[in-house]
């Protein structure tokens, strides 16, 4: 076999394995920042809530993948990576207006972002407000802002720096216990 076919070889080898981690998004069973496609949340009333929807969607096909804890929230990222089952402590809820759901979207100024959103739905007749969200102690708040809104009611949209630039999350693989 000649010198080429080592190279033809090699090169295949190493762009299958490029397509599989890009498709797929994973490594060693841990998911990747990239790409970071943005979350949706549905935010429960405690974690027996939470625990109740995780089963819910994992016997009807949607399984639940990591854990991911900031003190206030608790988390399960589904192995969809884009849904997110959350309960948080009452007070931040509050101050996020009681949402029931939302989405993330990765954004390069989670400010002006937050601002263009209200200014728009204020244009088109809804109310809107925008808040920092501090919601992981020691992270500065320009990650992440929300805008609560009457367009969709208990929702809300949070416009947050995409994980390549806040940090991976703490990641714990989901091993089936309810707390």
């Amino acid at each position: 076999m000649d010198f080429w076919f080592w190279i033809a070889l090699v090169w295949a080898i190493v762009a299958s394995v490029a397509w599989y981690v890009v498709t797929v998004g994973r490594v060693f069973g841990l998911p990747l920042p990239v790409p970071d496609r943005g979350f949706r949340f549905l935010i429960c009333k405690g974690d027996n809530a939470k625990e109740a929807v995780v089963e819910i969607l994992r016997s009807n096909g949607l399984e639940p993948g990591w854990r991911m804890d900031s003190g206030r929230v608790h988390r399960v990222l589904m192995k969809d990576r884009m849904t997110v089952v959350n309960s948080a402590d009452e007070e931040l809820l509050k101050q996020m207006d009681n949402p029931g759901g939302t989405i993330a979207i990765p954004v390069s100024d989670p400010r002006k972002s937050a601002e263009s959103a209200v200014h728009y739905l204020k244009m088109v007749g809804f109310y809107s407000r925008m808040a920092p969200l501090l919601e992981v102690p020691g992270k500065p708040e320009a990650m992440f802002y929300i805008v609560s809104q009457e367009a969709f009611p208990h929702g809300m949209i949070i416009f947050r720096l995409s994980m390549m630039e806040t940090g991976k999350p703490d990641l714990v693989p989901w091993n089936g216990s309810r707390f």
